[in-house]
This record gives structure tokens, sequence and C-alpha cells, in this order.
């Protein structure tokens, strides 16, 4: 009896491991290779309304939490999901070591816009915004604070320009070069030196242009009526440079990082991380790595050096080689004619490109900061043509801002909070299953992986139940059959 109590110890033993493990592979999530957010850049200014006067000029004082960061370089993923060989990924700050230890400070830059530059313009420069009555009117002035590894934030302020004197419309044009810029009234001007240039107009002239602190700048603009050319500026620059066009900020020190191909070696592999241009692109670094096991990942990146959205591929998924659009549109607007989401909270999202992929991608993409961390959404692909939708996957998790999407076809998708009418089966899914296999029977069956595999759990589990039940009862009929022969036996010397 006491072996047989110890064979049932062991064999209980077994049952708790078995039940353990079940319960962990129930629990067990994938994790989404998002990337590095640090947060939203706090930006406040000290007045919400100014009013000023056309042809005059007021300050307003700006602040901005961080104003500046040190960061490593990093591998522009979260938590260097890539690991980094032999050594640890993330230093004793938090930092990605994956690109190198090396520190850099990058710096929040502040772009700045008017909803009518007729009526007032403005610039930002260390901790200043300077404000400019153009004519009578109300203009709207939106501040937009950016910087590497962290979501952009802004702020409005409200301008009230009222009537003033004018110095007419003069064609003193002019134009500087000196530590403080060149400057004129009544036309346009344009300087360069540790300033930047300014210019100012009083009737037919013009006031554009854009400024940076200890770099270079130029500022340009025909207009008329003292209508001004380009009201964006990029401020609180130091050793970058103003790109006069767009009044957008370039260079390290603005925090956008290098549009260079880098490659970085990993224990998943090597990475090349290739920044994305418009147009067509790609089919030359995806024959670079089809067939082995490394990968290419495909980035977008905002003016600060952020990443907007990036595709990777993984060379054995590759089938099909090919120069594609890889971009992406995404916003909250629905797509036209679609009012199947219009009561819940929906992301929608519509691919440049237009059917199969090379091979299975994984799109990393960031989400507005309203849709928090840790949340889970539905995806559906909508077919324009029918207006219908069909569930692709649930539990779509937001990691660090970011969603990811496995896909091996493009159309138009939509992540939204909660499960809508059953929608007629379409031909299947176009997201990629792990394994290789389409995962369309998921949308057509309407059963869930994870349903899948927790049946099949349970059942497992009642098998092994039984199994030791059925062994246990065979077990105590041994044990009676051995006392009942027992007594026979002692019956019978006895007689």
């Amino acid at each position: 009896m006491k072996k047989k109590g110890i064979q049932w110890k062991r064999k209980g033993k077994v049952l708790a491991a078995l039940i353990a493990c079940m319960v962990l592979c129930l629990g067990m999530t994938s994790n989404a290779w998002a990337y590095f957010n640090r947060g939203t850049v706090g930006i406040s200014t000290g007045q919400k309304t100014v009013s000023v006067a056309a042809g005059s000029s007021t300050t307003v004082s700006v602040s901005l939490s961080p104003a500046s960061d040190r960061q490593t370089e990093g591998c522009g993923m979260a938590e260097c999901p890539q690991s980094c060989g032999e050594k640890e990924c993330l230093d004793e700050n938090g930092q990605c070591t994956c690109n190198g230890t090396e520190y850099k400070t990058y710096t929040t830059s502040v772009a700045v816009s008017s909803s009518n530059t007729s009526v007032a313009t403005a610039s930002y420069s260390n901790g200043t915004l300077s404000i400019r009555g153009v004519s009578e009117g109300t203009a709207v002035l939106t501040l937009t604070a950016s910087l590497r590894q962290f979501s952009s934030g802004s702020t409005t302020i409200t301008v009230n320009v009222s009537k003033g004197s004018s110095t007419g419309g003069g064609s003193t044009g002019g134009s500087g070069s000196s530590n403080n810029g060149g400057s004129s009234n009544g036309g346009s001007s344009s300087g360069s030196g540790n300033s930047g240039g300014s210019s100012s107009a009083g009737g037919s002239g013009s006031s554009g242009g854009s400024t940076a602190s200890g770099g270079s700048s130029s500022g340009s603009s025909q207009s008329q009526n003292g209508t001004s050319g380009n009201g964006v500026t990029a401020s609180n620059v130091t050793g970058g440079t103003v790109d006069t066009q767009t009044g957008q900020a370039n260079g390290d020190a603005a925090g956008e990082t290098s549009n260079e191909v880098s490659v970085v070696n990993s224990d998943r592999g090597t990475i090349t991380f290739v920044p994305l241009t418009a147009g067509k692109m790609g089919a030359d670094y995806l024959t670079a790595i089809q067939g082995k096991e490394e990968y290419v990942d495909f980035q977008k990146k905002d003016d600060a050096g952020n990443i907007l959205y990036a595709w990777e591929f993984l060379g054995t998924d590759i089938k099909n080689v090919f120069d594609m659009d890889f971009g992406i549109t995404t916003g909250t607007e629905p797509f036209e004619g679609c009012d199947l989401f219009e009561d819940q909270q929906a992301f929608y999202i519509a691919f440049s490109h237009e059917g199969e992929l090379p091979g299975k991608a994984s799109v990393f993409l960031q989400v507005p900061a309203d849709m928090e961390n840790g949340s889970q959404w539905y995806l559906y692909y909508y077919d324009e043509e029918s207006g219908q939708a069909e569930l692709q996957a649930d539990g779509i998790t937001v990691e660090n801002g970011f969603v990811t999407l496995e896909l091996e076809h493009c159309s138009d998708y939509v992540l939204c909070e909660n499960e809508i009418a059953s929608q007629p089966a379409d031909t299947g899914s176009f997201l990629s299953s792990d394994d290789g296999s389409d995962s369309g029977t998921e949308a057509k069956t309407g059963i869930k992986a994870p349903v899948v595999v927790a049946v099949v759990l349970i059942v497992i589990l009642a098998a092994v139940i039984i199994f030791i039940a059925v062994i246990v009862k065979k077990q105590k009929n041994n044990g009676a059959g051995d006392a009942s022969g027992g007594s026979s036996d002692d019956g019978a010397g006895e007689s």
C-alpha cells in the first residue's frame, strides 16, 4: 500500500505540472515590437489670447518640457527588442545601447503655423514667441513641439489684430549680411549670420522666412498687400540649419536622426534600417535579404526623428520582390461613405500600396495619444466597393503608442473600440499567421485562435483526469481482489 501511495503522489505531481503548464500557455501573449516613446513633449504659453495692432509686434513666453533630452542613438525600437548580441540591451539609465553607448543631446524644436497669415504671423526662438499683426482680424497660432523619441505636443494661442497705422507700400527692399542678419521695410529681406534674417512689412511687402539661433537662415517671401509668405518657423536650433522652403529645422541638433541606411547585428539576425522616401522603392534591399534569416526595416520619421510607421520584412518570408509605395495615411476621419464605425472611437488606416506584398510584413504604426497604452482594439478590413467591413483580428494592443499589424496584403483598415454587427463573409483575411498560413479561417468561421487553444487544453486536461481516474479505479479493484483472496486463503487454512 505504501508503494501505491508513493505512485499516486508522483502522478499527482505530474498532473499539477501539466495544469501549471496549461495555465502558463493560456496566459502567454506576444509582445509587439513597438518603438521608444518617452511620453509627450509639454508646451504652454504665458497667454492664450493676445491683442496687437496691424503693423506692430508683441511677444509671448513659451515653456517646453523637456526642452532637451540626452539619449543614445538606439535601434529605433522600444526596449531594444532586437536584443544587442551578448551585451545588455539597456544601460543603467534605461537607454538603448544596440547602436552604441555614446550619449547625444537632442533639442526640442518648435514649429509655428498661423490659421490666417494675412492677419498674423509668428516665429519662435529661445522660449519666446514673436507675433506680428498684418491686418485687422483674428488668427489662431498653433505651436507644435517635437523631440526625438517623444510624441509631439501642441498648443494654440488666439491673436486679435486691430487696425493700425501703415508705413506705406514702399519698395525699399534690401539684403544684409552681418551678425544680426539683414532687415528691410516694405519689401523682402534675406540675411545670414548668428541670428538669421528678419523682415517687416507695412502695406505692400512681406514678413516671412525663418530664423535660427546659432545656425544660418534666409527668409524669402513674395506677396502683396502685406501678406506673409512663409508663416512657419522652426526655432530653438543650435548649430543646425533651417529649410527656407518649409521653415523646418534640419540637423542632429534639432533632434533629427541621420537619413542614412544603418545596419545592426542583433540576436535575432542582421537588421538593415532604411529611411523611406517618396514613391516606390525597396526591391534592392528585399533582394539582398531574400531567403536569409535577416531583416530589413523601412522607416518613416517625422522632423524630430520619431518613427511614424515602419515596415519590417524577414528574408525567409519574401516571395516576390518588387518596388512598392510604403506610404500610409491615417486619421480619425471616416473613409468616404463609411458609416459603420461612427458610434465609437475609430482609427482609419489607408495604404498607398494595393494588393499583395512581397511577403509577410510586420507594420508598426503610431496611433493617437487617446488610444491608451494597453488598450485593445478590433481590426477590420473595409471594402470600399461593397461598403462592408470584415473582422480581421481582435486584441490588437497599443504598446508605447504603437500597434503592430501582421500583413500579407494591403487595403483599407479600421481599428475600433468595439466589435460591430457581423458583415458578409469575404474571401478571407489579409492578416498573416505566424506559420505563414492564411489566418482568414478565423475571420470566416468566427473562431478565435485563443479560444481554439483553450478548448484543446481543456480536452487534454479532461483526458488526463479520466486516465488517472481509470488507473485509481483499477488499483482499488486490484486491492479489493487481493483482500478477498487473502480472506479465502485464511478460511481454508483454518478449516
